[in-house]
This record gives C-alpha cells, sequence and structure tokens, in this order.
C-alpha cells in the first residue's frame, strides 16, 4: 500500500489524466487525497481495509459509475460509462 500521499497527488497532478484509477485503496487514502476533489469532481471510493480497495476519479462530466461486482465479494470493480457509449450496441 502507498501511503506516501504527496507524492501520489503530485503524480496525478502532473499526470493531468481526465481519468484516474486507484488500487489498494483505504479509507485513509480517500481522506489524504481530498484537495485532488477540485480537480476530480466525479469520483467513487470503494476503500477497504485489507488492500483490495479501488476509486477512480474524472474530470469528464457526465460520467456514469458504478460498483459491479466480478467474482469475490470483497474484491469489487467499477465500471465506468462515458457520454454517449450506453448508446452504442
Amino acid at each position: 500500500v502507498n501511503d506516501d500521499f504527496e507524492e501520489m497527488q503530485r503524480v496525478i497532478r502532473e499526470c493531468d489524466a481526465d481519468v484516474v484509477a486507484l488500487i489498494e485503496v483505504h479509507e485513509q487514502t480517500k481522506h489524504r487525497l481530498e484537495s485532488l476533489r477540485e480537480a476530480y469532481p466525479d469520483s467513487l471510493w470503494i476503500p477497504d481495509w485489507r488492500g483490495a480497495g479501488i476509486a477512480v476519479m474524472t474530470r469528464l462530466p457526465r460520467c456514469s459509475m458504478r460498483r459491479v461486482e466480478v467474482g469475490f465479494d470483497w474484491m469489487p470493480a467499477i465500471e465506468l460509462v462515458f457520454p454517449g457509449e450506453a448508446e452504442k450496441p
């Protein structure tokens, strides 16, 4: 688990990505990266104390995010649908 939150914030800001996905997210991660909320206003956080937590942050408007189960209940996934993608076959 990476707990160098200052470095994580620096790298995320430097990458300037539209979508950021994080793994091994725990509750502290969410609180310590709160300063990124302005740059990434939409997010879904599924923290887990065992290191199986995940998160997605995006600056793209109108994205739909939801938790999906793809196997074990302790290993979640996040489905991210971009605008216009839902209409495609």
